[in-house]
């Protein structure tokens, strides 16, 4: 549970995702469904929260929909890999919040108990859950919660200063642990670069999100004829000040009209400089840089507590809740549901699915033992470039329940996945070794060494090998090629035909057998790429390349 998945380490998440799997092998319904359940909870958690702030259901369900419908939280509640971290980091954290809001409201001081036990489930499903300890400080010290005036820092540290001690301890271990486990590195320290990160995530990001934007996303062209998806937001410029201004205006409306709160606005902004300066640190740089909103989605939590509080008067206040507020955040989140469409309608259709139901079908169909050599999937799938330790039929199927073996050599037959997924005889063309000398036989091999002349010349490339033989005995033949050796196993029996990867360049092959005593005779040696029968295309070569030299 500890492992590192893409430069996350996120045990909690880890451990549903064991669960479910235990329960429910192979099933993406139970993920999703589980997920979306978790995130159900932690808007009722919020809604809590919103209550027992302002004491109005008006608070709570504000509260509850600007979480469930911004942008912020559509990547990180129905994307898995985003969700096995984001979705439990974010119900510890509202867990969290609740607790320290019921103590300081006068609760038990069980609450704060609740909420120390919330943040070690914060900083165990998500490295940057330390953070929840200036979110969860700012609101204690900022939040007028006990009447006209905030606690202010000094007397929130005495109010439970053992609690944040603990939470200093906490964090301090957990982020060691997991950053040593994650093996994570800074992508870029460069001010320029970074700063041009901070500035990107700020008005491509968290910007619009505010104002249930981004109402444009940058299209994501796929190869092989798939559907185009969508990550990152891409707002005009003139939405971005737009934004801009419109968030200038509003800090100034609050910090004019809602005095008691000046405090919280100015934490607000600071918890989220922290986010974007993190977002940076972890993106600056790099060549796939992101402004995707998995790299800021607990900025809202900060923020549409701003929102709200704004908008509804806190419990102890007598005040009316501003219509016009509340009225601005009903529209803020019709617009995050406007934008959410692009990205929902696209995705929707994307064939994916297509290709997994496929290949899952086709599963049944394969000889339990017969092993398929790895092969990629396409670049619509997993992106080779991007992911590619993932982007491999081995990995990518074999989670799957029922899922064939796989190894590097196969026998038989050469079966993969075609384009689409469907499970395939494939061949191999390219050069073929000339007809052997000896009658019958073709190249007669024993211990000793000999040369198979190809009729064409291979590259310094990965190919896939297609030896086709017939031997007395079951042996193990080895063949050099472009200053690789090669060891397979050989049935006994024949004919037969064994297939297994290779590398170039070359235009002869080396061949000899294992045992001293053993004989076989070698009808055909192809070497070159693996084609799919119907559509003629070439099968991707796994990322992972090559097994290790022998």
């Amino acid at each position: 549970m500890t492992q590192s998945y893409n430069g996350h380490v996120n045990p909690v998440g880890w451990l549903f995702l064991w669960l479910l799997q235990w329960a429910f092998p192979g099933s993406h319904a139970a993920l999703a469904i589980f997920s979306l359940c978790v995130w159900g909870l932690t808007l009722v958690l919020a809604a809590w929260v919103g209550f027992e702030l302002t004491d109005r259901w008006i608070g709570a369900a504000l509260l509850a929909l600007i979480a469930g419908l911004s942008l912020f939280g559509l990547e990180a509640s129905v994307w898995w890999a985003a969700a096995m971290y984001a979705v439990p980091y974010q119900f510890f954290l509202v867990a969290c919040l609740l607790g320290f809001v019921k103590a300081l409201k006068g609760g038990s001081r069980t609450w704060i108990w609740f909420g120390l036990l919330c943040y070690v489930g914060t900083v165990l499903s998500y490295a940057r859950g330390f953070l929840l300890a200036l979110l969860v400080f700012g609101v204690v010290a900022s939040i007028p919660a006990q009447g006209p005036e905030p606690m202010g820092h000094r007397i929130a540290w005495r109010w439970a200063r053992g609690y944040w001690l603990a939470m200093l301890g906490i964090a301090a271990l957990a982020l060691g642990f997991l950053w040593r486990r994650s093996g994570s590195q800074l992508a870029s320290t460069e001010p320029v670069e970074l700063m041009r990160q901070i500035w990107n995530l700020l008005t491509l990001n968290v910007l619009p999100a505010l104002w249930g934007g981004p109402w444009r996303w940058t299209p994501v062209s796929l190869p092989d004829g798939w559907s185009p998806v969508v990550a990152n937001p891409a707002p005009a410029g003139w939405m971005v000040w737009a934004c801009l201004i419109a968030t200038g205006f509003a800090i100034g409306w609050i910090w004019r009209l809602r005095p008691s709160l000046r405090g919280w606005l100015g934490w607000s902004l600071a918890f989220s400089a922290v986010v974007l300066l993190a977002g940076g640190l972890a993106r600056a740089g790099n060549p796939f840089a992101s402004e995707a909103y998995r790299y800021t989605f607990d900025l809202v939590w900060p923020l549409g507590l701003i929102m709200v509080l704004a908008a509804v008067p806190l419990w102890w206040q007598h005040s009316q809740v501003s219509l016009g507020g509340s009225g601005l955040i009903v529209l803020i989140c019709i617009s995050a549901v406007f934008s959410a469409v692009t990205p929902s309608r696209l995705w929707g259709s994307n064939q994916a699915r297509d290709y997994m139901e496929n290949a899952t079908a086709g599963f049944s169909g394969i000889p339990a033992d017969t092993r398929l050599l790895p092969q990629g999937v396409p670049a619509a799938l997993v992106d080779p470039i991007r992911i590619s330790a993932l982007a491999n039929s081995e990995v990518v199927m074999s989670p799957v329940p029922g899922s064939p073996q796989f190894g590097d050599v196969a026998d038989g037959a050469l079966l993969g996945f075609s384009p689409w997924g469907v499970v395939e005889e494939q061949q191999v063309e390219g050069p073929t070794s000339v007809k052997g000398p000896d009658p019958d036989c073709g190249y007669l091999v024993s211990s000793t060494p000999r040369t198979v002349r190809l009729d064409g010349a291979l590259i310094a490339w990965a190919f896939y090998a297609r030896v086709a033989y017939t031997s007395g005995t079951a042996t193990t033949l080895n063949l050099a090629v472009g200053g690789r050796i090669t060891t397979v196993p050989l049935q006994a029996g024949g004919p037969r035909v064994v297939y297994f990867p290779v590398q170039g360049p070359g235009e002869e092959v080396l061949v000899s057998l294992g045992a001293d005593d053993a004989v076989a005779c070698l009808s055909e040696v192809a070497i070159g790429n693996r084609v799919s029968p119907d559509s003629g295309e070439l099968v991707p070569l796994p990322p992972s390349g090559l097994p290790d030299d022998e």
